[in-house]
């Protein structure tokens, strides 16, 4: 690894030198791995410009002693190289998701509150993070928006879940709200649901990411969304997809499992995403029994059909608070992060290495070529695989 201070940007500029990738990697990205130490924040999402130009970060800065730790959000100026604070959104308790529109609109997903009566907003900011509105609420007790992101013609796609009272209880919907911009409603955004679901029989479906396949904009955006879903006794990964802006849904099929693996009970462990050339990736979190031993790991699929069938692809073992993210790169890459894991494969899947970088939390692209990846070691760092050299 080695170091360059550079005197102008008041950072130290790491070069990691990925000597794991393989030789067709270096044919996509031939840079390395630049490093931005970010001292005790620690970066949880990723949202960039499409075209590049900026970045944003939002997550955590630990307090010794204390278990609530207050968010922030972070600014990449320079297309990410160059990080200052920006200010929080009033109300805002914690900031999760971060996503970033072609007008450079930025959009903070969170939740005003703690604990039960926690509530899910997203705010936007249209001067690079100094002021915000408030655009999106949900109700209390729920989860939140999970996860938000912006498509190429500037629709917003917010995951969420929402509790149904019934005679025999209540269950968890997920839902997934999509914002159309709109000069003539409040905030500039029209909002619909775009899908709400639940299967029969099931209890309770939470949902962890959503993604974006990068494609132009003129096709439609195709959303993947993955989490978990509960009957009350077992837990198992449940993926939705939509390949038409969100116009129309189907829940993907179930990929076979190795035997002797189970899926972490209880789990949100679980991430999809597509590709430029529409293969689509699933991972989720399965633990296994080694002898006296119970091993955390991390299988991820993939499918050539839209989620129709899938092949196991990657087995390896991992932390139980991954995965956490997924992101395709505009270059055919696919990198899979979360508790300090970043998983690549720059081949449709074929084979897979660990990036040479340490404490992945999650992953953005944009499509230019810019890969970012959050961390997390002694300190909160960001590390960006820049574009190839025009």
């Amino acid at each position: 690894m080695n170091r360059n201070t550079t005197s102008a940007m008041k950072q130290i500029k790491l070069i990691v030198v990925a000597a794991l990738f393989t030789a067709a990697s270096f044919q996509i990205h031939a840079q390395s791995w630049e490093a931005y130490p970010q001292g005790a924040f620690i970066p949880y999402d990723l949202g960039v410009h499409p075209a590049g130009r900026v970045a944003y970060a939002a997550g955590r800065e630990p307090i010794p002693g204390q278990t609530f730790w207050p968010s922030k959000v972070r600014r990449g100026d320079a297309n990410g190289t160059s990080w200052q604070d920006v200010s929080l959104p009033i109300g805002c308790d914690y900031a999760d998701r971060v996503a970033v529109a072609p007008d450079g609109t930025v959009y903070l997903a969170g939740s005003e509150g703690r604990g039960t009566v926690a509530a899910g907003r997203v705010w936007s900011s249209i001067d690079g993070g100094i002021s915000w509105i408030s655009i999106f609420a949900t109700a209390t007790g729920g989860q939140g928006a999970r996860d938000i992101q912006v498509d190429a013609q500037g629709n917003v796609f917010i995951a969420t879940s929402k509790i149904v009272s019934t005679s025999k209880g209540s269950t968890r919907h997920l839902v997934t709200y999509k914002g159309t911009p709109d000069s003539g409603a409040p905030a500039g955004i029209n909002w619909t649901v775009a899908d709400d679901y639940l299967a029969a029989g099931q209890q309770s479906l939470i949902p962890n990411t959503l993604t974006l396949r990068p494609v132009g904009s003129a096709q439609p955006a195709e959303i993947w969304i993955a989490g978990s879903v509960t009957d009350g006794r077992t837990y198992s990964p449940v993926i939705r997809r939509s390949l038409d802006g969100g116009s129309t849904w189907a829940t993907v099929s179930t990929w076979t499992v190795p035997s002797g693996y189970n899926f972490a009970s209880g789990s949100w462990k679980v991430v999809a995403a597509a590709d430029v050339n529409g293969i689509a990736y699933a991972a989720a979190n399965y633990v296994k029994k080694v002898g006296k031993i119970t091993e955390s790991h991390c299988l991820t699929y993939r499918s050539v059909n839209g989620g129709a069938s899938w092949t196991l692809v990657d087995d390896v073992v991992a932390p139980s608070s991954a995965p956490n993210g997924a992101v395709a790169d505009a270059l055919g890459g696919i990198f899979i992060t979360g508790g300090g894991m970043t998983r690549i494969s720059v081949d449709g899947g074929a084979s897979w290495l660990n990036a040479g970088i340490s404490g992945g939390t999650h992953a953005a692209a944009d499509l230019v070529g810019n890969v970012f990846v959050g961390g997390s070691t002694t300190e909160g760092v960001i590390y960006k695989l820049p574009a190839p050299m025009p």
